[in-house]
């Protein structure tokens, strides 16, 4: 500011701070720009929405939340009081106060339909629960049950739940259903027939994928809840069914109750595979897909270990064949990686069960490191990074399995090189269909198979052998380098060649008879000028060009 403006009188400066707010405003309505406003107005608006914000809280917690903990309280009295035996009077009075109950509950519930709805609602879903519990007190809770009839029992404890889910469609209530399947899966158990039990379940699962693809009932906890209590309720029959006073234990009787696992991974699984991208949501597809893929493998591979340990290869083969049969359904229809990556992944999990069930330990390790080659074939087919990287640390475990476990080293050792160098070569070779921007994966995969392959020549070979299979290993890292054009394997053969003379030199030409000695030395010096000259060729080709 120039020496006349510094001279400016108070009036001045505020005429001054006026045109310059006003050149301000009319700029921002240019650019369409919300004004800054810090006005006493501004901020008294500020803290009466902080206070509007406390008040809607306040009023949250007294009409919803202590209405709900207020009906919980009710019903578990009104269940408190139905679950007692009283032996004294006639069994059939404490299911008919609890209809009495259920009635009342309901009433009130229609009652206030329109004045209190929140409340309505949990009556309506409290008073359908109390007449399950009133029914079930015609056949339990008591030393002398009303009615001992299972074929009664099982119609009528099924035929509420039917009803409560039917009532839930009406009204268009995902608690009011989940209550219902709830019951349907509780039913199964009380009753205890097995066979029973797993179809329940299986209609419980394919229940709720109907509702939540056909009844718009597509809420995450809906399903999510679903595949909770189908596991959940498998679990607690195959431990011996604890919640009814059994001591806990291990239920292996009928045997084929496994594959019902499958049958309610497969369910779950098509609820979300023929959902278009636009519709399935990121977070949706990755809760549902995990849940599933974690519990179902999870209790089956529990099942598989403590009942059919001597049928654990058939079972994983098979739980694995399934398994990357839903993720090629997940990538052809989908293209959804995040599903497509979880149930290849449970699929290459299953395959290292199956192969160590089968051929046990150490033997195991020489498929498995080589069962990372088909796993990188996948994740290329699905174009997953994701997959790449879980394979690599996969790999690496048993990689430091192996080195930790063995005590001699052999073919699985020249598997470990190889399958090195094959994975690097893939992942070069497709590092554009897999958007790889990092070097790490391949690099790691190449030192490996550079510093595993020598050693295990080294273990195996006999000692007139190993500087001949050096020089060899050697001759093929530069033939690659010329026919990939890769310097990483020019790299490798330089190490690898150096290796070799020092080997020869220092190790075992002392040790080897004179006709290998002179063989050895032969090929070592051929290989040595071969390479001079090939790098000599390649200087004088180089300043050709550039002249």
């Amino acid at each position: 500011m120039s020496h006349e403006n510094e001279q400016l009188n108070n009036p001045q400066i505020i005429d001054y701070l006026k045109n310059l707010d006003n050149r301000l405003t009319r700029i921002e309505s240019k650019l369409n720009i919300e004004p800054y406003a810090s006005s006493p107005g501004n901020i008294a608006d500020a803290a009466s929405q902080k206070s509007s914000d406390s008040s809607i809280a306040d009023m949250n917690i007294g009409e919803y939340w202590f209405a709900n903990l207020g009906i919980l309280v009710l019903v578990i009295f009104f269940s408190f009081l139905l679950f007692k035996p009283y032996p004294e009077i006639n069994q059939f009075l404490p299911t008919v106060l609890g209809f009495t109950i259920t009635g009342c509950l309901l009433f009130l519930s229609r009652l206030w339909k329109n004045s209190y709805s929140n409340i309505s609602n949990y009556l309506f879903g409290s008073g359908l629960f109390l007449f399950y519990i009133s029914a079930m007190r015609l056949f339990y809770f008591t030393p002398e049950p009303a009615l001992e009839n299972k074929v009664v029992e099982g119609i009528l404890l099924l035929a509420i739940p039917v009803v409560i889910i039917s009532l839930s469609v009406k009204k268009q209530s995902v608690p009011l259903n989940s209550l219902g399947f709830a019951l349907v899966a509780f039913t199964g158990l009380r009753i205890g027939e097995p066979v029973l039990l797993f179809i329940l379940l299986t209609c419980c699962s394919a229940g709720f994928v109907i509702m939540y693809r056909y009844k718009n009932f597509d809420k995450l906890f809906y399903l999510l809840l679903g595949i909770i209590i189908t596991y959940l309720t498998h679990l607690i029959w195959f431990l011996n069914t604890p919640l009814f006073g059994n001591d806990i234990g291990i239920v292996s009787e009928p045997g084929f109750h496994i594959f019902f696992l499958l049958v309610y991974m497969i369910i779950y699984a098509a609820g979300l595979l023929t959902k278009t991208p636009s519709v399935l949501e990121e977070e949706f597809d990755i809760s549902i897909s995990l849940t599933n893929v974690i519990l179902g493998l999870g209790l089956f591979t529990i099942v598989c270990l403590l009942t059919l340990k001597e049928y654990i290869f058939i079972h994983m083969i098979l739980f694995s064949v399934i398994s990357l049969i839903l993720a090629i359904l997940y990538h052809v229809k989908n293209k959804s990686k995040h599903s497509t990556n979880l149930y290849a992944l449970a699929s290459a999990i299953t395959l290292s069960i199956s192969l160590i069930s089968y051929f046990g330990l150490p033997a195991a390790f020489t498929p498995l490191i080589w069962q990372s080659i088909i796993v990188i074939a996948l994740a290329i087919w699905f174009e997953s990074k994701s997959l790449v990287v879980s394979n690599f640390i996969i790999f690496l475990m048993i990689l430091f399995a192996y080195l930790i476990s063995t005590k001699s080293f052999g073919f699985t050792t020249v598997s470990i090189g190889f399958v090195g160098l094959i994975s690097a070569r893939i992942l070069n070779w497709q590092k554009d269909r897999l958007t790889l921007q990092t070097e790490f994966l391949r690099n790691t995969y190449l030192i490996i198979a550079f510093i595993t392959i020598p050693f295990s020549l080294i273990e195996v070979l006999s000692i007139e052998y190993i500087g001949l299979s050096l020089i060899g290993l050697a001759s093929l890292y530069y033939l690659m380098s010329g026919l990939l054009h890769n310097f990483k394997y020019r790299w490798m053969a330089h190490f690898t060649l150096l290796a070799s003379v020092i080997y020869i030199l220092i190790f075992s030409l002392s040790e080897i008879d004179t006709i290998y000695q002179i063989i050895t030395l032969f090929a070592l010096a051929v290989t040595l000028i071969s390479v001079s000259l090939f790098y000599t060729r390649m200087r004088l080709k180089s300043n050709t060009d550039k002249s």
